[in-house]
């Protein structure tokens, strides 16, 4: 007598290995009707043995040694759906696939929500594909945590502004325009309120006029303008109106109307108190401020070359340091005394791929060597 359990358990590996299949091996990626260029595919150096949870609301793939990270992402997903679901006062009906790759390294290897004219995740991001939300640990969970936020944030906002039926998408995507800042910013927000690190590049885009023109923004620009102006309406209106914004601005097809009905005022009233409120932030920040004594150890600078983890030896004679310069990383060694650098380590070569800054990782023997 056949079995049919046996029968329906085979039939079930055999699809979930044809969705991870299509997942890995789609030469082809759709992006607001764009597709990817012939022979921009990224190369895949390894086979994984996939498996994965199945929730209610979302799903978690994993492979070999990534059970405890999916584990912890499984956690972290669930209070954040809940989260997001009471602050917007949504049910998410999108069940959410986390792709959840055990390092950076290897996350380079997937397709899916890469782009020809992808430059790296502005603030953090996770990339996302429709309902796929794909993710990976470079060995802090707080960070893990911002793309696990992000990725849901992102599903259930454009669910909350498209909708889930597909022909509900289609009419609101062409009705509805929103601006680089409002969308991507508020998910930037949702991902981490704030931060020091956020407060630094605000303050410093705001000094250095970046912000002037706010209807042009675009990038990672686009998205601090937006993350920041989300943060001061939560601060000075409360969080609820957040959401009560999002829906004004859905029901009247504008967003305009969405500020002018929820808070009384119209948008270019609310970027003025926007400005006003950084603008005096600034201020006092610099009050009873010195400026640090010395001088700079490094004289010169590249411009897009990122330059992390200073640390003088023991003795203060001399100091090592990590650039990163389109993904290649290398480490120097800075003689105090003489002024002069010797690069003693290089690793990568220069690719305009996302960077990962979670090494190299320097520490200075006691001897000083």
């Amino acid at each position: 007598m056949v079995n049919l359990v046996a029968i329906m358990r085979v039939i079930k590996h055999i699809l979930f290995f044809v969705f991870l299949l299509s997942i890995e091996n789609s030469s082809a990626q759709f992006y607001n009707g764009s597709k990817m260029e012939f022979g921009k595919n990224r190369i895949q150096y390894t086979n994984y043995l996939w498996t994965h949870y199945n929730y209610d609301q979302f799903q978690v793939f994993f492979y070999e040694e990534g059970k405890n990270l999916a584990d912890y992402v499984s956690r972290s997903a669930h209070l954040q759906v809940v989260e997001f679901e009471k602050m917007f006062e949504h049910k998410l009906s999108t069940k959410i696939q986390f792709i959840v790759y055990n390092n950076q390294s290897q996350s380079r290897e997937s397709n899916i929500g890469h782009y020809a004219n992808e430059t790296g995740n502005t603030g953090g991001f996770a990339r996302t594909q429709g309902s796929k939300v794909f993710i990976y640990f470079n060995g802090s969970h707080k960070d893990l945590d911002k793309q696990i936020r992000s990725g849901v944030a992102k599903v259930l906002l454009e669910e909350v502004i498209y909708g889930d039926d597909y022909k509900e998408v289609l009419k609101n995507s062409a009705l509805i325009t929103l601006p680089n800042w409002y969308l991507d910013g508020l998910i930037s927000y949702l991902s981490e309120k704030w931060s020091s690190e956020t407060e630094n590049v605000v303050k410093e885009y705001f000094k250095s006029g970046k912000f002037d023109d706010f209807s042009s923004l675009a990038g990672g620009e686009a998205v601090y303008a937006g993350h920041s102006l989300w943060y001061y309406l939560a601060d000075k209106y409360g969080e609820n109106s957040i959401a009560n914004i999002l829906y004004m601005a859905k029901i009247n097809r504008n967003i305009e109307n969405g500020f002018l009905y929820a808070l009384g005022k119209g948008t270019e009233s609310v970027l003025k108190d926007w400005r006003l409120f950084y603008e005096s932030r600034i201020l006092k920040d610099n009050i009873g401020r010195l400026k640090p004594s010395g001088k700079e150890l490094l004289e010169k600078y590249k411009k897009n070359r990122v330059y992390e983890r200073f640390i003088y030896n023991g003795k203060s004679t001399h100091a090592a340091y990590v650039t990163n310069e389109l993904s290649q990383q290398k480490v120097w060694i800075h003689d105090v005394k003489t002024n002069k650098q010797k690069r003693i380590f290089k690793k990568g070569h220069r690719l305009d791929i996302e960077s990962d800054y979670s090494f190299p990782v320097l520490a200075w023997h006691p001897s000083g060597e």
